[in-house]
């Protein structure tokens, strides 16, 4: 095997290794278009394999190789339009046929090829050839074959200059092939005493756009590290904040957590529960063994009236905390913050007496964004908070009241000049059940609810103190400008009959509950009792003349909000003395109907001072719902 067989061989081997290559690389997403050049590979393969072969063979060697030249020259053209990004044009796709019909055309026998061989020699390489000699239309095809070249080559320059990615290296590849097919060509034609460089011109671009290959793989693969550190990092971002979140989430759901509620409720009511009932058995058995009441019948009574409203308080609470939980906006308006401070000093005023002196001074300009009565309620809380946690033995205890504007938000602080809390004490400040007063005198609630109803608002509650110095509760909330004037509707004109009782209409579906509230006021009301939803309509429907309706809010077939929705649209009269009364909302849709109603409501156990004033007010003419 002379020298230029072994060189054919060698390109074959090289030209069949990047053919598979790049159909292999052709199967990754984004790299589609080396499918074609796998094509390009192959071909140079296939051309350099027919140079090996024997001289015996040469003419049926060199046809073959005419005809693999076109092929390979079409599938550089297709090539080419998917480096550039787009499909064949019809422009290509006619030269691609025009080589493939050229190269052909070598098949015929005497077209290209007269059928003369002749054979050099290349002794400073130790090279000898024989040649196949070309007639005037084999010159002619190998020209067109030029041409292509040329014109390949010139677009992937341009495409080079363009800054196409990749091309660069492709012209490179393509200036050596056009070179030795040049060489080549004159050899053929001229029989000038050169070697043939075509073999070692097919692996030129083979071989660059293997290195190209290459390169292209070790970029993917950095992007890949760069893209794969990224991910890790928005990963871990994400995994950070998901923790956060996590965290603050297991902060809310403290209040509702069931273990820690049921036990804290059940510390708080058993004790008066308890003492309710032991003082119950105690006046039971003496009655029936003595036929009247003991001396100290009336301290059982009054004790018991007192755990009462232990339990009472706690229930209040634990229905804001619920109403709360249930909700994810409350709907807020314009409020004086002066009133608030006004109306919450009235209330706490029998809760801290002339020991302590509240101040407050609270400019009438300031408003901000809630609802007047829970921030009345919470003020209150906060006074009534300060002021206990004062020492007995100081007289000099001091509450103060202030509020400034700060950029867009309004702060109501509660200051006092007490002995102040620790850092432990703060941490715990808001728990559900954690209470700094002596046992018997708080609940553990009122903070955690304050503060829930604040962040409903659209508010926050925080608190700053030191041991010795006081503390510091700041109430923070959305500024508003003054509130718009509140438009009343002219009360229902209706007065009661003269010597005829009021008549109290009452809707509940416990028995136990229907019998004690007409105990309680048969002697100043004529009381009707109905179990339940359909016996109330049915009542109602038969008689219209009420003067109070009492309803249960939680009720079967559709309970106190169908009632009422049936009274609005046949007797709105009527409806506008209706009262609920309620153990608490336990449903969304019954929390959302109480919001959006007019009515008063009325919480269990029922407050029959309360009940008393709105069936006074309702005698008088107004309707259930005015203030």
């Amino acid at each position: 095997m002379h020298a230029s067989q072994t060189i054919g061989l060698v390109a074959t081997v090289v030209s069949l290794y990047v053919a598979l290559l790049s159909q292999r690389f052709s199967r990754a997403p984004g790299w589609r278009e080396q499918r074609f050049f796998a094509l390009i590979a192959l071909s140079g393969a296939a051309y350099t394999l027919a140079g090996a072969l024997p001289d015996s063979v040469v003419l049926y060697a060199t046809q073959m190789q005419m005809v693999i030249a076109g092929w390979h020259l079409a599938a550089w053209i297709r090539f080419s339009a998917a480096c550039l990004g787009h499909a064949p044009t019809g422009g290509e796709k006619w030269l691609m046929g025009a080589v493939i019909a050229t190269s052909l055309g070598a098949l015929i026998p005497g077209a290209y090829l007269t059928g003369v061989v002749t054979s050099h020699s290349i002794v400073l390489f130790e090279a000898r050839y024989a040649d196949a000699e070309p007639t005037t239309l084999g010159i002619a095809a190998m020209g067109i074959f030029c041409v292509t070249l040329g014109w390949l080559l010139a677009r992937f320059v341009i495409a080079w200059r363009r800054g196409v990615p990749r091309t660069g290296i492709h012209a490179l590849g393509l200036i050596g092939l056009s070179l030795a097919g040049l060489n080549d060509a004159v050899v053929t034609t001229f029989e000038a005493g050169m070697p043939y460089l075509l073999d070692l011109g097919f692996m030129l671009p083979i071989a660059t756009v293997g290195y190209a290959l290459t390169a292209r793989f070790v970029e993917d693969a950095r992007a890949l590290e760069r893209l794969s550190a990224e991910l890790e990092s928005a990963v871990g971002e994400r995994t950070r904040e998901l923790a956060r979140s996590q965290e603050a989430l297991h902060r809310a759901e403290k209040l509702g957590a069931i273990g820690q509620l049921a036990a804290g409720v059940a510390h708080e009511v058993n004790n008066p529960a308890a003492a309710i009932a032991a003082n119950l058995r105690y006046l039971e058995e003496f009655v029936e063994s003595h036929g009247a009441l003991p001396d100290d019948g009336v301290r059982c009574l009054q004790e018991s009236r007192g755990s009462i409203e232990r339990i009472t308080r706690v229930a209040r609470q634990l229905l804001d905390a619920g109403r709360l939980a249930g909700s994810s906006a409350t709907e807020t308006h314009a409020v004086s913050l002066a009133e608030v401070a006004r109306e919450a000093a009235r209330l706490a005023s029998p809760h801290y007496g002339k020991r302590v002196a509240l101040i407050h001074s609270v400019p009438a300009e300031l408003f901000g964004r809630g609802q007047e009565p829970a921030l009345v309620q919470i003020v209150a809380n906060l006074v009534v908070n300060a002021a206990q946690a004062m020492p007995a033995e100081r007289t000099d205890g001091r509450v103060e009241l202030t509020a400034a504007r700060v950029g867009d938000r309004v702060e109501l602080v509660v200051s006092d000049n007490g002995s102040g809390m620790s850092e432990a004490t703060l941490g715990r400040l808001f728990e559900p059940f954690f209470s700094t007063k002596p046992f018997g005198e708080g609940t553990g609630l009122g903070l955690a609810v304050s503060r829930g109803l604040v962040m409903a608002l659209g508010g926050q509650l925080r608190f700053t103190s030191r041991l010795g110095e006081g503390s510091r509760a700041v109430l923070d909330l959305l500024a508003a400008e003054t509130p718009p004037r509140q438009e009343r509707t002219p009360p229902v004109e209706r007065t009661t009959p003269a010597g005829r009782a009021r008549r109290v209409l009452i809707i509940d579906d416990d028995p136990e509950l229907r019998s004690a509230l007409r105990r309680c006021l048969k002697d100043r009301y004529e009381v009707t009792l109905a179990d339940g939803t359909e016996a109330a309509l049915t009542a109602l429907e038969r008689d219209r003349e009420w003067d109070l309706i009492v309803c249960d809010l939680m009720m079967a077939d559709g309970g106190g909000t169908r009632v009422y929705d049936t009274l609005h649209a046949s007797a709105p009269d009527l409806a506008a003395r209706l009262v609920f009364l309620t153990g608490g909302a336990v449903t969304n849709e019954a929390r959302d109907f109480l919001a959006r109603q007019p009515q008063p409501v009325l919480y269990k156990p029922l407050d029959l001072a309360a009940l008393a004033h709105l069936a006074e007010r309702v005698s008088a003419g107004s309707s259930a719902s005015e203030p």
